[in-house]
């Protein structure tokens, strides 16, 4: 007698989307970024130090805009500043801890150095400008460099480079980086 065949189908699933990394998890990747660009700037490896700022700065602007969010991208200004004053360009160097310093105000006080140089920068005028804000829905919550903001057309600011952050509830927030 003949056996009879045993038949066995695979079916194979269509991949299933992997669920995008959590704004948490992406704080994760830029913080370790940024202790990898701290290791390579004090071992004076300036272009991996700039490489790793580079990428976390890119992922930090395309997550949720918490405090802990422009608590990094003022770590990463700074660490850009320290970079700058290394490689002679002072002006790079003041435009970076200008940033920092709107990020994160508390960063003046970090040593005595990091206060002379924010009162340098505040001694300059740099002139002033306005930016209008549109943001849809409407109701959506606005913060310029980390603090509280407002759409429309904003009170006088510093001209220079600005981060202008919008979110809601329901919604994902946005990071932009304005000069």
């Amino acid at each position: 007698g003949a056996e009879k065949a045993l038949k066995s189908y695979i079916v194979l699933e269509e991949p299933s989307a992997h669920a995008p990394p959590t704004p948490k998890q992406i704080l994760g990747e830029v913080s370790k970024l940024l202790n990898e660009a701290k290791a390579a700037y004090s071992r004076s490896n300036l272009d991996v130090a700039t490489e790793s700022i580079a990428q976390a700065e890119a992922m930090a602007m395309s997550t949720e805009p918490w405090p802990e969010t422009f608590s990094a991208l003022a770590e990463l200004e700074r660490l850009s500043g320290l970079i700058a004053l290394k490689q002679k360009d002072s002006a790079a160097a003041d435009e970076a801890f200008r940033n920092a310093f709107l990020l994160n105000p508390a960063l003046t006080t970090l040593d005595s150095s990091m206060g002379t140089y924010a009162r340098l920068l505040k001694s300059k005028d740099r002139g002033t400008g306005q930016l209008d804000i549109r943001v849809d829905p409407i109701t959506a919550w606005v913060m310029i460099d980390g603090q509280k903001g407002a759409a429309g057309v904003t009170p006088s600011l510093e001209a220079g480079t600005h981060y202008i952050s919008a979110s809601r509830e329901g919604y994902g927030g946005q990071i932009q980086r304005v000069s």
